[in-house]
C-alpha cells in the first residue's frame, strides 16, 4: 500500500493498455518513488528506461503491477518472488472467475505467493489508490479529480469504485481498494491495515463475500476502539445475486441472515443500496461522534411531510418522540397561544418570522434527549421551492452549529439534483447534507 518503487510488467505505449494507465495514474497521483516499465519490445516508455525482464532491474521493486494475460501470470509471479518482491497487483480476469482452467491458475497463483511470502491484490480487479500517500497502482482509464479525505473504500467492484470516486457530493477519500477475486489478500486484510491509519475515519465496504471472518471481526473491533465507523453494503440476499457473484469473482455466498447477524456483531452499519451507502458514509465522515440517543427532532417547511418523517424514522429504528415540558415551554415563543408545539415541527405553517424561527430551532437543539435536529426542506437545482425561505433561515441556524448544536440537513427529493449554491453555504456552516 506504500511502496517506494513499482515495476510495471507489460508496460506499453498503447494508451488504453493497463500498463500505460497504471504508469499515467502513478504520475497523476504524485508518486515520488522509482517506476520501472518492463517489456522486451521497448527501450523506453514515457521517458523512462524500459527493462526486458524483472531480473535486469537495478533494484528489487517493492511492488509490481502485472498487466499481462492470465496464462502468463504464474511465470512472472515466480520471477518476482524469486527476486524478492513482496507485493503484486494482478488485474487480469480468467482465474477463479473463469471456469476449471481459471480455478487451477488461481490455485497456482496462491501457491507461488504463499511460498515466496508475497501479498497479492486481485486478480480480476482494478488495483488500489492510496491517496494520502500519493500511490496509485490503478487501471482507471481516466483519473477523476478526487478529493483527499478520511474515507477508505473497499469494494469487489471496480466500476463501483469509479462511481463512488466521482460521486457528485464529493466524498473525501483516503484509500480505494478493489479486491477482485481475493486470491491472497481479502477485504479483511485491507480493513485490518486501513483501520490502523489515524487519517481514516470511515471504512466503506462493498462486499460480495466475507473471507477470513475472524480477521474481519478483529479489524472491526479495532475500528471501534479507534472511533472509526464501518459501513457495509453486502450483496447476495437473493438467489439471482448469489449466482451473479459466483460468475463475477468465483465467490461462494452463504445465508444472508447469518451475514446480517455477523455484521451486526462486528458493529458495522449495513446499508441496502448505493444511495444509502454514499449518504451514510458521508454522514459518518462529517459527524464523527456517536449520537447520544435514538431520538430525533425534525423540522419541516410543510406540515404534510411530518407523517412521512415519523414513518421512516420508526422503520429504521429511530423515534420522533414528543418534546418534554421544558422544551415545549421554550418552543411556545415561536407559536401563537392557540398553537401546540409538536415533533416534527412545522416551521412555515404559521407564516415566516425570524424570531419565531430562532426559537423553534434553538429549543430542540438544546434538548439533551434529542440526538439531532433534522431540517427537511426542498432545495432543487434550479432554485424555487423552499430556497428563498431557507436562504434567510441559514444565518439563524449557523451560529447554533458553531456552538455545538447537532443539526442535519435533508433534501426531501433528489431527482432534479441539488442546489449547488445552497450546498456550498451549508458546507461553510458545518451542516452535514443528506439527500
Amino acid at each position: 500500500m506504500r511502496p517506494r518503487s513499482v515495476a510495471i510488467i507489460g508496460a506499453s505505449t498503447r494508451e488504453m493498455s493497463a500498463g500505460w494507465r497504471v504508469l499515467r495514474n502513478l504520475r497523476a497521483t504524485g508518486f515520488k518513488g522509482a517506476v520501472y516499465p518492463i517489456n522486451p519490445r521497448y527501450d523506453d516508455i514515457a521517458g523512462l528506461r524500459c527493462y526486458p525482464s524483472v531480473g535486469q532491474l537495478p533494484e528489487v521493486p517493492d511492488a509490481a503491477f502485472i498487466g499481462i494475460p492470465a496464462e502468463q501470470v504464474a511465470g512472472v509471479l515466480e520471477e518476482l518472488g524469486a527476486a524478492g518482491t513482496k507485493a503484486a497487483v494482478c488485474n487480469a480476469s480468467g482465474f477463479a472467475d473463469g471456469g476449471p482452467d481459471g480455478i487451477e491458475r488461481q490455485r497456482a497463483m496462491v501457491e507461488i505467493c504463499t511460498r515466496h511470502g508475497m501479498k497479492l491484490c486481485g486478480p480480476n480487479n482494478t488495483g488500489f489508490l492510496n491517496l494520502v500517500d500519493n500511490t496509485s497502482i490503478f487501471t482507471w482509464p481516466r483519473m477523476p479529480n478526487l478529493r483527499r479525505g478520511a474515507v477508505a473504500l473497499l469494494t469487489h467492484s471496480g466500476s463501483l469504485a469509479i462511481a463512488f470516486g466521482q460521486e457528485e457530493n464529493d466524498i473525501g477519500l483516503a484509500y480505494v481498494v478493489t479486491a477482485g477475486n481475493e486470491a491472497v489478500c481479502a477485504a479483511a486484510d485491507y480493513l485490518d491495515f486501513i483501520v490502523r491509519d489515524p487519517r481514516v475515519k470511515v471504512a466503506a465496504l462493498h462486499l460480495e463475500t466475507i473471507r477470513k471472518p475472524e480477521l474481519f471481526a478483529a479489524a472491526c473491533d479495532e475500528a471501534a476502539r479507534r472511533g472509526i465507523r464501518v459501513v457495509a453494503l453486502k450483496v447476495g440476499e437473493s438467489d439471482a445475486a448469489r449466482a451473479s457473484i459466483a460468475a463475477h469473482t468465483g465467490s461462494l455466498v452463504g445465508d444472508d441472515r447469518a451475514t446480517d447477524a455477523f455484521l451486526r456483531r462486528c458493529g458495522a452499519v449495513r446499508v441496502r443500496d448505493l444511495d444509502e451507502f454514499a449518504e451514510t458514509t458521508r454522514l459518518f465522515a462529517e459527524v464523527h461522534e456517536r449520537p447520544r440517543t435514538r431520538h430525533i427532532a425534525a423540522m419541516t417547511f410543510s406540515g404534510g411531510q411530518a407523517g412521512l418523517i415519523a414513518d421512516i424514522a420508526e422503520r429504521i429504528g429511530l423515534s420522533v418522540p414528543q418534546f418534554n415540558p421544558a422544551t415545549i415551554d421554550k418552543l411556545r415563543a415561536g407559536f401563537p397561544p392557540f398553537g401546540t408545539p409538536r415533533n416534527p415541527i412545522d416551521a412555515w405553517g404559521l407564516g415566516w418570522d425570524d424570531d419565531r424561527f430562532k426559537a423553534m430551532v434553538a429549543a430542540p437543539v438544546e434538548d439533551a434527549e434529542m440526538a439531532a435536529l433534522a431540517i427537511c426542506v426542498d432545495l432543487p437545482r434550479g432554485g424555487g421551492a423552499d430556497t428563498f425561505i431557507f436562504d434567510g433561515a441559514l444565518p439563524i441556524i449557523a451560529p447554533l452549529v458553531g456552538q455545538g448544536g447537532r443539526i442535519l440537513f435533508i433534501n426531501n427529493m433528489t431527482g432534479a439534483g441539488f442546489n449547488q449554491a445552497m450546498l456550498e453555504k451549508l458546507k461553510a456552516a458545518g451542516i452535514p447534507v443528506l439527500r
